[in-house]
């Protein structure tokens, strides 16, 4: 299911029955929501072994907006949504092992890239012999906005996987600030990323070239497991999405929170940061890689 966001606030579940009185839930669903309203939809899946009966629902404990329903027969890697950070919370616990029929699995070795027959985005591809699911790949911005910030500050999050996308952001917000710091000679003068408060990120533009640098293979022929679909098991399959949350975790690290912390040097500047909230990063890690960590204290009183 496609959810609205604000939507999470409460368990949703899929039931059947028999006489259409009585019902059983099969199936309780993972993620859907979100937590910012420029979020947009955010999908929702739950898998559960066949079932034969007369009558099916899905069923709310809160109210919401479902926006498109899906129904397939494939299986699906356990937790998906979260090992390939589509959702916060893949490091947590482990998934349960799923019974698997030969049709679920998709070979590592046959899975091929055929981005070079797709023009004005037609695929004219000559097949070989056989059964083929084609399969579109394609990234764009969830829409996330940035906060707290002033109106004048609002606008899209960058991209946290990318230098060149974070060097931009970094001038066009400290252009005309950089200049004033430079010439402060007391006192102590810092740039701060607070708290991470923003979902997750699962793509960049190089990130298939930062995979394969990072993790010595290739990420085509595993590809498929970022839709939750099986690719020589399941045990491969997870530990691909283990590898690939690494290099995202990487990308963060280096390329976010080490660019920041160089560019604050460059400036004669100090970098801080309070390296956690969630989200697709280590936070020991990301937090080595600036001057000074940071941290807040919340009361009740």
């Amino acid at each position: 299911l496609d959810i609205a966001p604000d939507s999470d606030k409460g368990p949703l579940y899929v039931e059947y029955s028999v006489d259409g009185v009585n019902y059983t839930a099969i199936g309780r669903f993972e993620g859907g929501g979100g937590s910012i309203k420029g979020d947009g939809p955010m999908l929702s899946t739950v898998s559960f072994s066949p079932v034969t009966s007369k009558y099916f629902r899905v069923v709310s404990t809160t109210e919401r907006f479902i926006s498109n329903v899906y129904l397939n027969t494939t299986k699906r890697i356990p937790g998906w949504l979260k090992k390939g950070n589509y959702r916060n919370g893949a490091w947590d616990n482990p998934e349960p092992k799923i019974d698997i029929n030969r049709d679920d699995v998709i070979d590592s070795k046959s899975v091929l890239d055929i981005t070079e027959f797709v023009h004005n985005g037609v695929l004219s591809w000559k097949a070989p012999k056989g059964v083929w699911k084609v399969v579109r790949f394609g990234h764009t911005s969830i829409g996330k906005l940035n906060h707290s910030a002033p109106t004048t500050g609002t606008g899209l999050e960058c991209d946290k996987y990318s230098k060149e996308a974070f060097k931009f952001h970094f001038d066009k917000m400290f252009e005309k600030l950089l200049p004033h710091f430079r010439k402060l000679s007391k006192g102590k003068v810092g740039l701060l990323i607070d708290s991470y408060e923003m979902g997750v990120q699962n793509w960049t533009p190089k990130l298939p070239q930062e995979f394969e640098s990072r993790r010595n293979y290739s990420i085509v022929n595993y590809l498929p497991a970022l839709t939750g679909r099986i690719v020589d098991s399941q045990e491969t399959s997870d530990s691909f999405l283990w590898d690939f949350r690494t290099t995202c975790a990487d990308m963060m690290a280096d390329n976010y929170h080490g660019y920041f912390a160089e560019l604050c040097k460059q400036n004669g500047i100090e970098s801080f940061t309070e390296p956690d909230g969630g989200g697709p990063f280590k936070e020991i890690q990301v937090g080595s890689k600036v001057d000074t960590n940071m941290g807040e204290f919340w009361s009740g009183i």
